[in-house]
This record gives structure tokens, sequence and C-alpha cells, in this order.
């Protein structure tokens, strides 16, 4: 239970965020126990909350049919080319995800599985994921979640990638934004499902103690993840490969503190035989940049992404708060980001700097690579880290 003070510094937004979770865990209270709790929101929560907890009950039950209809409920294929499944680690959208055993030496990974009837439109979103995973394997670099093989097996298409055991920064963003000030490190290792073993971490990020916490105000750590993420991006970059959906969601962190980019799904090469317009077209609107909306893109627009991702992450607020999309893309075409010392006073200055840098609306104002970004992020965490 919150505490009268916490109560009061709930926003509308932070209170959307954690019923929507808790209605897609089965845990949510009742709406009215909600407004009781709240008072100052109260009206707000009468009128939105039974509209969330029917969107989301809406999207449960779909995707549960969908799954329902293609999977059985005891999956009793074991075995998937020279990998077998040891057990469902998730289930619900597209498909499902396991844990596996891969070849005689044993390693853990993941497999992704989707069933044949994805595919029924036709050839077209087979080949995106087969180009997801065709594209994911040219890359091997520390901040990118590596794809060992790909195939089809018994109506099933299916891709063995790492297993990563860590928490998604959409996840670490909710939580910063609900009541609770820091997370603990024990809440990320339950989260993540285990410990992370024989892995050094690359920039000492200062999470794995678990006696320590990531907080709010937690700028260094903050720097060192922006770091790892523009780090990823810039050798896919570097191999002719656009991200095209960098967001929270795609981006994970484990318990030693290494961040890696997930779902090159929506990815361009400018070389692909598929047209660049129809691939512009894919990705998350709110993170997206303004010139890929008029049909432009480069390597400037993922510069874009990790900034909007930065500037959730520092202000556990999104840059632009509105849910109708057109109104988003009137903000993101026309409109400046809230100054994030707004939001967040103690932001260090130059933090914020490189943020508005990374988000400048014209792409010639920006970082002109990922790299540059990361270099910079070096620098403000070398002079806060001495």
């Amino acid at each position: 239970m919150d505490t009268p003070a916490s109560t009061q510094r709930m926003t509308l937004d932070a209170l959307l965020d954690r019923f929507t979770r808790e209605v897609r865990a089965g845990t949510a209270p009742a709406v009215a126990v909600y407004a009781r709790r709240y008072p100052h929101l109260a009206a707000e929560i009468d009128e939105l909350f039974p509209l969330i907890e029917g969107l989301e009950k809406c999207k449960v039950a779909q995707e549960a049919e969908f799954v329902r209809q293609n999977f059985p409920e005891e999956f009793s294929l074991r075995q998937l080319g020279n990998c077998t499944l040891v057990r469902e680690i998730g289930r619900g959208g597209m498909g499902l995800v396991f844990e596996a055993i891969q070849g005689p030496a044993g390693h853990v990974v993941a497999i992704k599985l989707l069933p044949s009837r994805c595919f029924a439109d036709g050839l077209k979103s087979k080949e995106r994921f087969q180009r997801e995973a065709v594209t994911i394997a040219q890359l091997r670099h520390q901040n990118i979640v590596p794809i060992y093989s790909f195939g089809e097996h018994d109506g099933y298409y299916f891709y063995v990638m790492q297993l990563v055991r860590g928490v998604s920064l959409d996840w670490v963003i909710r939580e910063l934004r609900a009541s609770s000030t820091t997370i603990c490190t024990s809440v990320i290792q339950k989260m993540a499902g285990g410990d992370v073993v024989g892995e050094a971490d690359p920039l000492r990020p200062s999470i794995p103690d678990t006696n320590r916490k990531l907080a709010r105000d937690s700028w260094i750590v903050f720097g060192k993840i922006g770091i790892q993420i523009a780090l990823g991006i810039s050798h896919a970059h570097r191999h002719d490969i656009l991200h095209h959906d960098i967001k929270p969601a795609n981006l994970l962190l484990n318990l030693a503190g290494r961040v890696v980019v997930t779902d090159f799904g929506g990815s361009y090469q400018p070389n692909s035989t598929l047209r660049p317009t129809e691939e512009q077209q894919t990705g998350t609107l709110r993170y997206m940049a303004p010139e890929r909306l008029q049909g432009r893109t480069d390597a400037r627009s993922d510069v874009y992404s990790i900034g909007m991702t930065l500037y959730e992450l520092v202000t556990q607020h999104a840059a632009f708060e509105t849910s109708d999309r057109g109104r988003l893309t009137e903000m993101i075409l026309n409109a400046d980001v809230r100054v994030p010392r707004k939001i967040r006073p103690d932001l260090p200055v130059e933090f914020e700097r490189i943020i508005l840098k990374a988000l400048a609306r014209n792409p010639d104002a920006r970082y002109a690579s990922a790299k540059a970004l990361a270099d910079d992020l070096r620098r403000f965490v070398r002079r806060s880290d001495a």
C-alpha cells in the first residue's frame, strides 16, 4: 500500500502503467479500489481504467485464442534440428519461445517458434521472419543478440538465438516510474530468471552487486546503458544495416549490466531488393525519426531512436505523451520535446545536452553516427565517474 506522500506523487501516467501491468498479470484490483486509493485522480480513474481493462482483456483473449488454435497446450515436439526443448518461457502474440539445449556441447539457447499459419498472407511475412534471422546472423557484437541458425520443421518456423536472462528497458522504466524510487538488483534477478554466470561487465555499470540498487538518478549507469546501445547499433551500421525499431522493449539488460539489442525484424539494408519505401514503414511510431515519416532514412534515424530511449530512461516519461496517433505524428514532425531538466532538474546538464542533440528534428543537427553518440556518452561517464 502506498503511503499518503507517495500517493500524492503518483501521476496518472504512472497509475495507468501500473494498472495495465496488473491487468495483464491478472492481479489488478477493482477500479473502485484504485479510485479510493488515489482520490485526487478518481475522476480520471473512473473514466479511463475500465477502457484499459476492456482493451487489455480483449488483447489477451485474442492472443490466447491465436496460440490455442496454433499450438497445443502440451507441446509434444521436443526436438528442433540439433536442439532439445527444455521448457516454454514465453507464450502469446504470434508464437512461443523455448529454452533449449543445443548440440552435444549442451549450450543453453532460446528458440523462437512461429506456426506456418503466420505466413498465410503469402510470402511477405515469411520473408520478414527469414530476413530477421539472416540479418542478425551477420552481426557479431557483444551488444547484439546473436542468432545461430534458423529453419522449418513440421509446420513451424523457428530460429535459434542466445538466451538472454535479463529485463527489458521498458520494464526498468515502468518500475522507476512507479511509486518506488529504486529497483533492487534482487528484483531484476528474479525477473531475469536466474544468475548470469561467467560474464564480465565491460563497462562496469555497478548493478550486479545484490546490495546495490538502480535508482531514478543513476545517471552514470544510464550513460553506460546508452553507450552499449549506441555501440551495438554502430556495429550494425558498419554492416550497412539500420535497425528501424530501437525502443526500450527491444533492449535487454542482464544482471552483469550488459545491454543487448534485439528484434531486427524491421531492419533495412539500403542495397536490399525490397523497396525502401516499404521498409521505412516498419517500426514504432513513438520512437520514429521525423524524416522517416517523410520517406527518408539513414543512420541518424537510428540515433534519434536511441535519443528517444535515453529520454524515457532518464525522465521515466515519453518525449511526446499522447495516445492519439495523428497528434503524435504532428508532434514528431513539428514539436520540440520537453526539455528533460524540466522533468528531472537534477539531470546533469551535459547528459541533457547529449540527449537533445540526438533528438534534433533536423538530421544534420544530430550526431552524424551512433559511434559519435557513444563517444560523447563515454566522455560524460568518465567525467562523472572520476
